[in-house]
């Protein structure tokens, strides 16, 4: 077959209409792009207003929407409007809280504090919004630690907040976080927000018990079955409590006759656990064991040479084994640790005695009998805020005599003028 062949079989006609299709095709795309541009242009010089306008005025619809189904108690109207918000909108709180608060009235808890989780810090609702998710993570889910991040997050964004500070003073009490505990107190009184049980807290912050403590970590414990520090926590409470007795929010005693297996048991999985070591250490204080006390005391965990308790137990054991001088170094340190535990200052008076120094061993035993009185009294309360303006005064004169700067401040930054007009006792 010859090229000259090869093109008369093309029919010319048919090239003809190609082509013309080819152009025309090309003139609508030219023609489409040119539209496009103009409105671009038209769509770009109203966006500023025209999008504004358009997008309030559908938030303002879905705001009608979420509020007339909550007033009418329509929970699943509400869910469902929320989310419709949400999926247009995705990052506006007023959505979120709409839809959390469906969900909390229909009994999805957790769901409601996940979806109040994802509020902004700069929301105008942001505080109350935390609020409420705290709540149902402590008092209705028991989630002690996912409640914490919580209000660790409001003290973040309002650092002199009292309502965060005052959940995680008692969560860290509850829980034997004395290092955390102390740290909250103090600080609190430093930025004059401390709650008013405070001051309880700090008289009893090496003694902490409560009546009510097994049944409390049973409850977190169920959420936190392998947790070590809840465990330890339940297993000091088994020991330290009558679980038929009533004895009030505090313990009236160092050793209350209880259930030791528990914490015979920690010392075995948790050798190093500071409140584990410190309560058999009392223990064994207690019983006369010696060897027991030493034997605690050759390997102690590592945050321990912060904890009074230690000193004051290694005070002892110098003691007992003819070593006044380190003796009184290590109860001077356990002292300077905390001012407030009575019980140091007692086994000081012990040892100015064993060195001859008896008017000073006297004036010791005097403060730490009156600690020891003042300490009685608070766990007497029904609980930690109950204080009376007498035992507010008692509390007042015990901290300037023990020499707490910070805390003497902060007592009277709360008491009435004509109290602190009265003269301290001698």
């Amino acid at each position: 077959m010859s090229g000259s062949e090869t093109i008369r079989m093309i029919d010319p006609p048919e090239i003809e209409n190609a082509d013309t299709a080819a152009k025309a095709k090309f003139t609508r795309s030219k023609f489409l792009i040119v539209v496009a541009i103009v409105i671009l242009i038209i769509f770009a010089s109203l966006t500023p207003v025209g999008y504004r306008k358009w997008h309030t005025r559908r938030t303002e619809q879905y705001r009608a929407g979420c509020s007339a189904a909550r007033d009418d108690r329509e929970w699943g109207k509400l869910d469902i409007i929320s989310k419709m918000w949400l999926s247009w909108d995705a990052n506006n709180d007023d959505a979120r809280m709409f839809r959390a608060e469906a969900l909390l009235q229909s009994g999805k808890l957790r769901e409601a504090a996940d979806t109040i989780s994802r509020i902004s810090d700069i929301y105008q609702g942001t505080t109350k919004a935390l609020t409420i998710q705290g709540e149902i993570l402590f008092g209705d889910l028991d989630l002690p630690y996912e409640a914490e991040q919580v209000w660790l997050r409001m003290q973040k964004l309002d650092p002199p907040a009292e309502l965060p500070r005052q959940r995680l003073i008692y969560f860290y009490s509850m829980s034997l976080q004395r290092k955390k505990l102390i740290e909250q107190l103090r600080d609190g009184i430093e930025l004059a927000s401390e709650p008013p049980e405070s001051y309880t807290y700090l008289m009893l912050s090496s003694s902490l018990n409560f009546t009510d403590g097994i049944e409390v970590l049973q409850r977190w414990r169920k959420n936190y079955p392998e947790d070590e520090k809840l465990d330890v926590a339940e297993a000091f409470y088994y020991a330290k409590n009558k679980t038929d007795g009533d004895e009030g929010l505090f313990e009236k005693s160092d050793i209350v006759p209880g259930d030791l297996k528990p914490m015979l048991g920690c010392l075995t999985k948790y050798p190093d656990n500071l409140e584990v070591r410190a309560f058999h250490l009392e223990k064994r204080i207690f019983d006369g064991d010696i060897d027991g006390v030493a034997e605690l005391l050759k390997t102690i965990p590592l945050d321990a040479e912060k904890d009074s308790r230690i000193w004051r137990h290694r005070s002892w054991l110098l003691k007992v084994r003819g070593n006044t001088k380190e003796a009184i170094t290590a109860i001077e340190q356990s002292i300077a640790l905390d001012r407030f535990d009575w019980r140091a200052k007692w086994e000081q008076a012990a040892l100015l005695r064993i060195t001859g120094n008896r008017e000073e061993a006297e004036i010791a035993a005097r403060l730490a009998n009156e600690g020891k009185l003042l300490e009685k009294k608070l766990m007497e309360l029904p609980n930690a805020q109950m204080l009376t303006w007498r035992l507010v005064e008692e509390l007042r004169d015990y901290f300037r005599k023990i020499g707490d700067d910070l805390a003497l401040k902060g007592i009277e930054r709360r008491m009435p003028a004509e109290l602190l007009q009265a003269s301290p006792e001698e």
